[in-house]
């Protein structure tokens, strides 16, 4: 069963306008050298179109490596005691999902490093990457919830936009704010990491999708409190990143506007 003209627009519209919606929120938060949208609006296209294309790609490869039934490793690593479904399912998200799409992700942040003279910049860029991803995904989750239903089209939609969406954003927001910093401390001469924010970020991603999944291990009472902790952890990060662009704005004194953000 396909989708008609007026369910795909929905699907597009459901997937596409909170993300939009919190790239402003987050963008607007700065009076200082606001970020021109035209790259703000970049940063949120690569992490809709190459990084989505890449962790698919990638994630695919992964799954026929660990699980196909005819690959040498799979049949190595499961000789003693195979995976049940339960289980395939908890290592893909939780370890597999993370170190692939935050390490994707993250590597927007490079193609916008002429743009991160602020360490607030990172946070409204890797956020911006982090949107334009989940706004790919959802369209990908949404359209399948329509094919089920309106009722779960609707549910999946209010649930994607205040817990997976917040997370993608938050996650590449922080790897954002850790190269930021980064390249702050390079241009002081203070030896500095970034790399450990891209951890941190994985570890993020990795909980998240922990407690989200966490019914299909522990029965099915655990899907509330599961799902219950999953939007807490991302709305919380999300939440904390906004105060951190609102913080770090009124730090400096705000220079004269560079010629390339015209």
């Amino acid at each position: 069963m396909a989708l008609d003209i007026l369910g795909l627009v929905a699907v597009v519209i459901a997937a596409t306008l909170p993300p939009i919606i919190y790239l402003i929120w987050v963008r607007d938060l700065e009076v200082c050298q606001r970020e021109p949208y035209r790259i703000v609006a970049r940063a949120f296209l690569y992490g809709a179109t190459y990084t989505v294309a890449f962790a698919v790609v990638i994630e695919t490869i992964i799954v026929m490596i660990f699980f196909s039934g005819d690959s040498p490793f799979a049949s190595f690593l499961w000789f003693f005691q195979d995976l049940s479904p339960e289980w395939r399912l908890v290592f893909l998200v939780t370890v597999v999902a993370p170190i692939v799409e935050e390490t994707l992700k993250a590597t927007g942040i490079f193609l916008v490093r002429d743009y991160l003279g602020e360490v607030e910049n990172g946070i409204i860029y890797g956020v911006a990457i982090g949107l334009g991803f989940a706004a790919t995904e959802n369209v990908l989750y949404l359209a399948d919830a329509l094919l089920i239903g309106v009722e779960v089209f609707i549910a999946t939609a209010i649930a994607r936009a205040l817990s997976s969406t917040l997370l993608h954003a938050s996650a590449t927001g922080v790897v954002g704010y850790g190269y930021a910093r980064f390249l702050r401390s390079k241009h002081e001469g203070i030896d500095a990491h970034w790399f450990y924010y891209l951890l941190v970020a994985i570890m993020m991603h990795a909980a998240f999708n922990f407690f989200a999944v966490i019914g299909v291990i522990a029965g099915a009472d655990a899907n509330f409190v599961g799902l219950l902790v999953s939007f807490l952890l991302a709305t919380s990060a999300f939440m904390f990143l906004r105060a951190k662009v609102k913080e770090l704005d009124t730090v400096d004194i705000c220079p004269p506007t560079p010629p390339h953000y015209r």
